[in-house]
């Protein structure tokens, strides 16, 4: 898997909530958007300038998601862990 794919996936549902990037072949399955997994409203007061030069990604290990049930309660899950126990304003971000 390219760097670029491995990327693309958490980036886009973490930090932007955007549709699937339009590629020729889809190397990284379907990208989710915050409204489908259920995500709790992010408490974030700082606007990004948009078009985004770069985006930092971090890694949040997590249980093994096969279904989309599991799947959205997993983001749902690392969402509430990042807000309530380490005090981020979403996922990832402080």
């Amino acid at each position: 898997m390219s760097r670029r794919c491995a990327l693309v996936p958490w980036a886009l549902l973490a930090l932007l909530g955007l549709g699937a990037a339009q590629e020729d072949e889809p190397c990284c399955g379907p990208i989710v958007p915050r409204r489908e997994w259920g995500a709790q409203a992010s408490e974030c007061v700082q606007s990004l300038n948009q078009p985004l030069r770069y985006v930092v990604v971090s890694h949040t290990a997590g249980s093994v998601c096969n279904t989309p049930v599991l799947c959205r309660q997993q983001a749902q899950n690392v969402q509430h862990y990042h807000k309530q126990t380490l005090g981020f304003c979403d996922v990832g971000y402080k």
